[in-house]
């Protein structure tokens, strides 16, 4: 009698199969081969992962030692085993963390005077720069997502409002007659960062 080897269609891994996966088990299933390396790097798939997770953890930068970033599982009570994986960092030095928005953070290195976009569970990073480095920590920061999936970073400085584009690799300031920036920042205190 013939054997038969059942196998799913793609599709349904695709769709439904690897979404619903550990965001560990992802970075791993990256090395599969091409298609599934390049499948798991599109925004749209980053998409239908989140949809499929209830479990948020904390990002916790530690300055103890040396830099180490390590989560914190919300959903579990307060003890040192909801303190979860410390996370390799790709960056030397000092830094700190700006923000973050579905798993992707913005960190600024200081040495370097670089900022950079990061995904602490693939590794995957871009830095990028900014001529206001000098103002990095005074103002406000918040990452958005835009209609056409781009990650946006905005921060808000006394000189104004300027937008960082990572699809564009490109900053633009922002020109609104009615935003009053020293009000702004003045009225607003940013904390918390959720992966």
């Amino acid at each position: 009698m013939p054997r038969i080897h059942p196998q799913l269609p793609y599709e349904i891994i695709q769709s439904e199969v690897l979404p619903r996966l550990p965001a560990k088990s992802i970075g791993r299933f990256r090395c599969v081969c091409k298609a599934w390396n390049s499948f798991l790097s599109t925004p749209d798939f980053a998409q239908m992962h989140l949809c499929y997770q209830t479990n948020y953890k904390l990002l916790l930068l530690d300055h103890h030692t040396s830099p180490t970033f390590r989560t914190l599982d919300c959903e579990q009570p307060m003890s040192q085993d909801s303190i979860t994986t410390t996370l390799p960092i790709p960056f030397q030095g000092h830094m700190s963390i700006l923000a973050s928005l579905d798993g992707l953070v913005c960190v600024a290195l200081r040495e370097t005077r670089e900022l950079a976009f990061w995904n602490p569970v693939t590794g995957a990073y871009n830095k990028f720069h900014t001529s206001f480095y000098n103002d990095m920590f005074n103002g406000a920061f918040a990452l958005y997502i835009d209609s056409s999936n781009d990650y946006k970073l905005v921060h808000i400085v006394s000189e104004g409002a300027f937008i960082y584009s990572q699809r564009l690799d490109s900053w633009r300031k922002i020109n609104h007659p009615s935003l009053d920036i020293s009000e702004l920042i003045s009225n607003y205190d940013c904390a918390g960062y959720v992966l």
